[in-house]
């Protein structure tokens, strides 16, 4: 029944909001309801406590513009401020010990909220929190009654794709490449015993290649003497510096300062803001595109050609890309050669050429949608070390990882279907698994790889085309699978 008074009342209240005739002067009660509209707020929020069972930790007496109040701050809901004698809320009565009593318009209707009578934990917001490198401090709230004696531990955790960091601190005692770093500053407390405020926090340290896109739940839990846990969560989203918003070809006009070092964008771009990039931030270390809802990067997006007038890039070391993003495009990080981690989200294409010249590149995540990986993707990757091809691939390309010396660990999955010729010229491979789906070996495709030693592969190859291990000179005692019916010249010239 009190529940139904107080939808009835909230009705009412949206009723008088909306139901006004245009041509009423209705100058004064549009004036009371901009008055009222953050009560009603506040009332929603304690209708919704009272049905989440949710209690309050504090009440702190306050005024606003001469309106005495107080403001409420419950474990779970976001923080209030409720002013009596309005034409919402007429009273709040804090004189019990166990519950705040509060008395609508009416005069008769009470909504009835428990304080906390246990230890309880609480933050300053439960929306997603965007942190920066300078704010990673999470302020914990506490009852402003709690005593060093009441609680035995406090743990932290924040998880994302990649696991779980943790911090447990107790009474009695204090970041994994990927995994979220938290640590806890338990409460302090005064001589009296009694909590000192403010003085608790989780201090967080994201992981390396950390994007805005990605989010990470932060959960704290307390444990009192009794052995009950109280958890409270937050979501959380990190970049280095606060993002800025653009509309395609505009970014000019909100990423102005051409000293940046990291720049972070949401909204949408295109090749014009691109070419801005390659020809103004000339600076720029990290570029966070993941916000943005690009679909195809554009080619030479962030590519620099010597035809072009442009000299190799020396500064841009890591680009985070979008979750929506399909194509990469023809030379589009043409000699980025500080580039050295790239992440292509669900990119299905990467074009031809696209990090030809990224000699400093030492860390590729391809797509599980990859499908299609051009000629020369990843021509002089001379820091590449390791590549691990999804079985979504349905072709690699003509010399795509040639003259990658320092390429020793190859993966195929299975699923893959078709290398081409010299795919894998001139690596610095040293064993290779060829996945069952392949069943040619195009010509020249593992030529001038001198540390290749093994080749597992399967009865199911029928071809194994020219020079397709050629001056493979640390190759021995190799088998030839017995479905092959058609083997070319040279194969094993200067090898075996």
């Amino acid at each position: 029944m009190m529940k139904t008074k107080i939808y009835a009342l909230l009705f009412f209240l949206t009723v008088a909001m909306s139901g006004c005739d245009n041509e009423y002067d209705d100058t004064g009660i549009r004036t009371q309801i901009a008055e009222v509209t953050d009560q009603v707020k506040a009332l929603q929020t304690l209708t919704e406590a009272l049905q989440n069972r949710d209690y309050i930790l504090s009440v702190v007496p306050t005024t606003v513009e001469g309106v005495p109040g107080y403001l409420i701050t419950f474990a779970q809901a976001e923080p209030v401020t409720i002013l009596c004698g309005t034409s919402v809320i007429a009273a709040v009565d804090t004189s019990h010990g166990d519950c705040v009593v509060f008395t609508l318009a009416d005069g008769t209707t009470t909504i009835t909220l428990p304080r906390s009578n246990a230890v309880t934990i609480g933050l300053d917001g439960y929306d997603v929190l965007y942190c920066t490198a300078s704010s990673l401090d999470i302020p914990l709230l506490f009852p402003s009654t709690l005593k060093s004696g009441d609680y035995t531990s406090i743990a932290a955790t924040v998880t994302n794709d990649n696991g779980t960091g943790t911090d447990i601190q107790t009474r009695a005692s204090a970041g994994t490449n990927g995994v979220w770093k938290v640590d806890i500053t338990q409460p302090a407390f005064g001589d009296d015993g009694m909590i000192i405020p403010n003085s608790s926090k989780v201090t967080l340290t994201p992981p390396k290649h950390v994007k805005l896109s990605d989010t990470a739940i932060l959960k704290v839990t307390l444990v009192d003497k009794k052995g009950m846990e109280t958890t409270v969560t937050r979501p959380i989203k990190y970049s280095t510096v606060a993002a800025v918003t653009s509309t395609a070809g505009n970014l000019s006009s909100v990423a102005t300062d051409v000293e940046l070092a990291v720049l972070v964008i949401k909204g949408s771009v295109d090749a014009t803001d691109l070419a801005y990039i390659r020809n103004t931030l000339t600076k720029l270390e990290v570029l966070d595109l993941s916000m943005t809802d690009m679909v195809t990067l554009p080619g030479w997006g962030l590519g620099f050609h010597p035809d072009d007038g442009y000299q190799p890039n020396t500064t841009l070391k890591e680009v985070m890309l979008p979750a929506s993003l399909v194509t990469i495009g023809k030379s589009a990080f043409l000699n980025c050669r500080a580039l050295d981690y790239v992440d292509t989200g669900n990119a299905e294409t990467i074009t031809e050429y696209a990090f030809e010249g990224c000699s400093n590149l030492r860390e590729v995540i391809l797509s599980e949608k990859l499908k299609t990986v051009g000629n020369c993707a990843f021509r002089n990757c001379v820091s590449l070390s390791l590549i691990d091809i999804p079985g979504s691939v349905e072709t690699l390309g003509r010399w795509v990882f040639e003259n990658c010396g320092n390429l020793q660990s190859v993966v195929l999955h299975e699923g893959v279907q078709s290398l081409s010729e010299s795919t894998f010229y001139g690596c610095g491979i040293r064993s290779v698994s060829i996945p069952s789906t392949v069943t040619a070996i195009p010509n020249w495709t593992f030529q001038d790889c001198k540390y290749l030693e093994h080749v597992n592969w399967h009865d199911g190859i029928t071809s194994i085309g020219e020079a397709a291990f050629n001056r493979c000179t640390s190759l021995r005692n190799i088998r030839i699978p017995a479905g092959v019916t058609s083997i070319a010249d040279d194969v094993f010239k200067i090898s075996i």
